[in-house]
């Protein structure tokens, strides 16, 4: 028997900047995190006109106790930080930064992009590092479509690309190059119409799933998940059952964002831009960028 749903928690909308609107699912009412997941927000679709004003996204602002991860189904986003990180993530491509000990980013549409014809479509999570790496040195990276490891499904089902983690297929690993601090994945699922697909997933991990559009049958008792909703795995103690079956009931690819990880087990404390393990470490989160300690962007 595969992994089933536990919990559908449906999105929340809501515009973080001038056209730029989201869909977010976590951290709301209904569910504070999914450790080691902390957010997700989903970016888009949205379209521009060429000649297109550039807008800077929410603006440089800190971060601190999380990394950042950036996927991008279409168009362009443009990365400074404080730390010197640079660089403009496309379609198909993550890029990631490590705020650790604190730094400020800004993150939004590049120029160059703003000047095309162009629709942004993409996802942001924030995962929490664990206490022994809340204050490890903040580094930014890119992995674009290419760099990233993508396995073609069998049957034409479609394709899994891996944004972060490793999968197991046929015997083989294959493995993103993006840095982890603690044991988790995040999967590219494009699952093509009126195909299924079992997906491994390592047995001591909690999962989830979000799908950006359509719907999607999860597991053998076919639980349907709608555009937009995000659902809690069911835990599992079994390699026998450790999989997840998604079925593709329609005419359409579906987009699933996969996600995967073994809990910390640690105090989760968020406020604003920060993710500490105690109030008292919020407060200095606060009081230490407030302090210009975080440095910076220097264009």
């Amino acid at each position: 028997m595969s992994r089933f749903i536990s919990s559908i928690i449906p999105s929340k909308h809501t515009e973080i900047a001038p056209r730029m609107a989201v869909r977010r699912p976590m951290p709301t009412l209904n569910l504070r995190h999914a450790d080691p997941f902390v957010f997700l927000d989903h970016i888009g679709p949205s379209r521009h006109e060429p000649h297109t004003p550039k807008h800077d996204g929410t603006g440089a602002h800190p971060h601190r106790g999380i990394i950042t991860v950036t996927y991008l189904f279409d168009g362009e986003m443009e990365h400074f930080d404080s730390y010197g990180g640079h660089g403009v993530v496309r379609s198909g491509g993550t890029q990631w930064m490590v705020a650790g000990s604190g730094i400020v980013h800004d993150e939004g549409m590049s120029a160059e992009f703003a000047e095309r014809w162009g629709t942004t479509h993409g996802i942001q999570l924030w995962l929490t590092l664990p206490t022994a790496h809340k204050d490890t040195t903040p580094k930014y990276g890119l992995l674009s479509a290419e760099e990233l490891p993508t396995l073609t499904l069998p049957n034409n089902a479609g394709s899994l690309k891996v944004i972060a983690g490793t999968y197991q297929h046929d015997g083989k690993i294959i493995t993103s190059a993006m840095p982890l601090y603690s044991p988790l994945v995040i999967y590219h699922l494009r699952l093509n119409a009126h195909t299924e697909i079992s997906l491994w997933i390592q047995t001591d991990f909690h999962a989830a799933l979000y799908l950006t559009a359509g719907t999607l049958l999860v597991g053998e008792n076919q639980t349907v998940l709608r555009e937009a909703e995000l659902a809690l795995l069911s835990n599992t103690l079994s390699e026998s059952d450790n999989g997840v079956l998604c079925q593709n009931p329609t005419n359409e690819a579906l987009d699933v964002i996969v996600l995967a990880g073994k809990p910390l087990g640690e105090p989760i404390f968020m406020q604003g831009p920060f993710v500490m393990n105690s109030r008292e470490g919020i407060a200095t989160a606060y009081s230490d960028y407030q302090a210009g300690k975080y440095g910076t962007i220097q264009r």
